[in-house]
Formats: C-alpha cells, structure tokens, sequence
C-alpha cells in the first residue's frame, strides 16, 4: 500500500531551499546597494561641479563678469553687483578650489566679462574623507574642464 498526499504542496525541505535562496539574494544585494549609491552621488556631484562653472563663464560673459564661491559659500558676502555663483552638491561633499600657481586653496574665483579666469584645480571630496574623490582642472583662458580623475 503506497501512501499519497490528499493536497497538492510543498514539503518542507522545499520550502526551506526557497528561504535560503531568498536570504543569498538579500544579502547580496544589500552589499551592493552602497556601492551604487556612493557611485550615483560622486556622478551627480561631478555633473554640478561642471554645470556650475559654466554658469558661472555665461553669467560672466553676460554682464560685468561673475564670482564662483568654493569652500565655505556661507562666509563670502556679496560684490556689489557682481554675481555669485554657488555649488549645489550632493550631501556630505565637498568642493575646493586651488590656484595652479602655487597650490593655495582659494575661497572665490573671479570670471571676467568674457567669461575668462585663472587657470586653477577643483577637488570633490566626500566629506570625512582625506583624498578628494575626483580633481579637474580648469583652462581659465578657454574654459576647458579636465578631469583628471581620483587623486593619488
């Protein structure tokens, strides 16, 4: 005599293999998670730092020139009727700014009427972090942004 189910289901061992393949897959994706998050806000932190400049060249060749604010932008005040032009980064980077000439950190950034500066370096850092997550640097004269990647 062979004994047999009445109702259609699954046993035990079988649903015990659907929650442990369930758990790998959440664990690894939760690993993952991260890792996208930081890639997509260095991304978009990168895309501001670059939109943000060429605000600041076409407001300058718009009007009497324009004044990029690194750093801290709460501690510059206003220039008579010269533009300032601020960041908006991601939460938790940050952005400097140095002069290639002698590697000083600067505060603001003169674009003259033509929409022309010196030439200088911008860093992307996260904020907590030591090494800046990626340097450009900029040709005041043409405009022209490099980047340069991370810094070493």
């Amino acid at each position: 005599m062979t004994l047999r189910a009445t109702h259609p289901g699954m046993t035990l061992i079988e649903t015990l293999a659907v929650l442990v393949l369930f758990a790998t897959a959440t664990a690894v994706t939760v690993g993952v998670i991260p890792q996208v998050s930081g890639a997509s806000q260095l991304q978009a932190a990168k895309i501001e730092v670059r939109s943000t400049l060429e605000r600041a060249r076409t407001k300058a060749a718009q009007g009497d020139g324009a004044i990029v604010v690194f750093g801290d932008q709460d501690r510059i005040d206003e220039h008579g009727d010269t533009p300032l032009v601020r960041f908006d980064l991601p939460e938790n980077w940050l952005v400097t700014a140095f002069e290639r000439a002698d590697d000083e950190a600067i505060t603001s950034l003169r674009f003259d009427s033509r929409g022309r500066s010196l030439d200088f370096r911008v860093e992307l850092t996260r904020s907590g972090q030591d090494s800046p997550a990626a340097v450009f640097t900029v040709l005041g004269l043409s405009g022209q942004i490099i980047e340069e990647g991370r810094a070493r």
